[in-house]
């Protein structure tokens, strides 16, 4: 299936060469990039050269061009990063002498043309460096930073019968911004005077996502705002809200704590359920319009895990097996079309073999639809978007865990957020990927067959994704927020969740999940008992007022009523007094 998104955008070549034809001539190319990282830009060398081996011919004088790209589309902050690169663009030639050149900018890119007065002879090398500042390959997103070399298309032609073309790549990090998480492609390191260095070559650079992420902790934070509704009809009948929180979560070789720094109003009680996402429930006063949830996060990548240690299907519980491979709504394992195309793709008992087989089947076999997106986005499950549904994160999310657990392979859905700078994602965007059992390491994987789809591989924890909650039992259950309404209740709204990066935690007074479930524990009465409980003051209270009133009221009567002999009156059967 063709890709989408912005991978073909953008994995080209970042450099146009001379365009004059040079007919059955042997012209050998060489271009030499060199990336130095720093906090704020990257510094970038590239060097071209150019020799004729063959003295029947000639090449005449020309242009040669280089194109400073952008890997972001529509980038809000292109025109300002052209501003700061246009001044640092320097072109000299073999013996370093300045040569002049102009410069356009063509979308959100510049266009760097360098007149070539010079005859490239037989015997003879052309050298041509260009230097300049790029602020739009390197991106800072709270504490780690992503860095994007120009990788080339698949299609892209290195070769034919007048030229060779050979481009390598050189990328120096400085071990002093921090450990570098991942490479893509993955790549070795040297440590040269203080700089971790990659070489690449155009081939292993050809037909990918080039991306270097640095840095193993990500922090967040978060705000969590649930529009509620008060009950004012039924006297001590209060509307209760149960919401899914924030979580602490291990999975694969990510550890993610989180800690509240407010939560408001207090929780009746807070409890974890079966899948370890954090509830808190709510009893609403009237005149109370939400809950509201602040709080942050700290995520941590293990370098060291290894994906590739899953274990196999015989390593697997009759419990885990029964549990995450059943089928269930949108998630139809069971379902002929399902079992056929799992049944394709199992190759063994490997688990990580058969992760791998279905993540390229899925990124293969579907599209990424912006218009469902952007459009009417309803669940349409695994089996419509297997046989052609459009799809976003959750059809991509469902056919994978439909997939794997047709294959006898433990499979849940995990929620929150995920972005990638390069597709100018924002935070705050839900976001749904999948989560594998490893049986070899008794961790779930998380699994994101979307971000396949746009170019890595994403295969093993990601600190650009956060976790909201996880579900088994289908993609809806647990939901959320839940509410028992009464009376006046309204209805359910939607949370309204917003996230931002942060490069550290700010010094400040906050509770971790197990102070919040040690605060507010689970209270197991009945809820009508429950509420009895709640407000068993209130209700002493009351008893209390309205006993005084009553009281208050028989005295002033006495007071008022004259004392007078009165006949007492004959009772009879058909004489009832009435009350």
């Amino acid at each position: 299936m063709t890709k989408v998104l912005y991978t073909c955008g953008w994995i080209i070549l970042g450099l146009f060469l001379f365009t004059t034809q040079v007919d059955a001539a042997t012209v050998t190319q060489t271009i030499q990039r060199e990336y130095v990282v720093s906090r704020d830009k990257v510094s970038v060398t590239e060097t071209l050269k150019v020799k004729l081996n063959d003295s029947r011919f000639e090449i005449p004088a020309g242009n040669e061009k280089f194109l400073i790209f952008n890997p972001i589309p529509n980038d809000p902050d292109a025109q300002s990063k052209i501003n700061k690169t246009l001044p640092t663009i320097s072109v000299r030639n073999a013996l370093g002498t300045a040569v002049n050149f102009s410069t356009q900018t063509t979308g959100q890119n510049i266009e760097i043309i360098v007149p070539r007065s010079q005859i490239i002879r037989f015997g003879t090398e052309f050298v041509l460096t260009v230097t300049y500042d790029s602020y739009a390959l390197l991106y800072q997103t709270g504490a780690i930073f992503d860095f994007y070399p120009p990788s080339f298309s698949k299609d892209f032609v290195f070769s034919d019968q007048n030229s060779e073309l050979s481009i390598s790549t050189r990328v120096k990090i400085p071990a002093s911004l921090g450990e570098v998480n991942f490479t893509l492609p993955n790549k070795a390191a040297t440590l040269v005077d203080g700089f971790w260095t990659y070489d690449f070559t155009h081939q292993e650079l050809t037909g990918t996502v080039a991306w270097i992420q640095i840095g193993t902790k990500q922090f967040y934070q978060f705000e969590l705002r649930q529009p509620v509704t008060g009950n004012s009809v039924i006297p001590f009948l209060q509307n209760k809200y149960s919401v899914l929180l924030p979580r602490d979560i291990v999975s694969g070789g990510l550890a993610q704590s989180v800690f509240f720094s407010e939560i408001s109003p207090s929780p009746t009680s807070t409890y974890i359920d079966e899948e370890g996402n954090l509830v808190a429930e709510f009893f609403i006063s009237e005149g109370t319009s939400e809950i509201l949830v602040k709080g942050y996060a700290s995520l941590v990548q293990d370098t060291s895990f290894d994906v590739k240690n899953s274990g196999t299907l015989s390593q697997l519980s009759a419990a885990e097996s029964h549990k995450y491979t059943a089928a269930a709504e949108f998630w139809e394992s069971t379902a002929p079309e399902i079992t056929s195309a799992a049944a394709g793709l199992k190759t063994g008992e490997d688990i990580y073999s058969l992760i791998t087989g279905s993540y390229k089947f899925v990124i293969d076999r579907i599209d990424y639809s912006d218009v469902k997106r952007f459009g009417i986005n309803e669940r349409q499950g695994a089996l419509k978007t297997l046989q052609g549904g459009a799809a976003v994160c959750m059809e991509y999310s469902d056919l994978f865990i439909a997939l794997m657990r047709a294959q006898g392979v433990p499979a849940r859905a995990a929620f929150g957020f995920g972005y990638d700078p390069r597709a100018g994602d924002t935070l705050d965007t839900a976001h749904q990927w999948a989560e594998v059992y490893l049986p070899a390491q008794d961790t779930w994987l998380s699994v994101d067959t979307t971000w396949g789809e746009s170019g890595p591989e994403v295969i093993g924890a990601n600190l650009n994704h956060f976790f909201h909650y996880v579900a088994s039992t289908d993609p809806q259950t647990p939901a959320p927020v839940t509410a028992q309404l009464y009376g006046q209740g309204g209805e359910i709204q939607p949370s309204q969740f917003s996230i931002t990066a942060l490069p550290s935690i700010p010094s400040t007074d906050f509770q971790t999940q197990a102070e919040i479930l040690e605060k507010f524990p689970k209270n197991e009465s009945p809820y009508i008992l429950q509420l009895i409980l709640d407000y068993s003051k209130e209700l002493v209270i009351g008893v209390l007022v309205i006993s005084g009133l009553v009281i208050a009221y028989k005295l002033v009567r006495a007071r008022r009523t004259p004392l007078q002999s009165t006949p007492t009156p004959h009772l009879s059967a058909h004489n009832t007094p009435r009350l």
